[in-house]
């Protein structure tokens, strides 16, 4: 008996994990911390602003150089895909 309890409790707790896991992958995209984070890796800057349009973050950054750039990230990937 206490061996069919002890079975059915991690039974119970794989499920839930599994279940936490499903949840986790569907997520759909990235953050716009995860966005911040992307671009300032591809373009070191100050972030003046993130902003989300449709599957898009567009991240304005100022350089050490005084340059304002703009620089996008795919929300769903995280790919930057382009700077202006």
């Amino acid at each position: 008996m206490k061996n069919l309890l002890s079975t059915s409790f991690i039974a119970l707790i794989l499920l839930a994990s599994s279940a936490y896991a499903d949840e986790a992958n569907s997520r759909q995209g990235i953050t716009k911390q995860e966005a911040i984070g992307i671009s300032q890796q591809a373009y070191p800057g100050r972030v003046l602003k993130v902003k989300r349009k449709g599957s898009v973050f567009n991240v304005k950054t100022l350089n050490s150089n005084g340059e304002v750039r703009i620089i996008k990230v795919d929300a769903k990937n995280g790919r930057v895909l382009n700077r202006r």
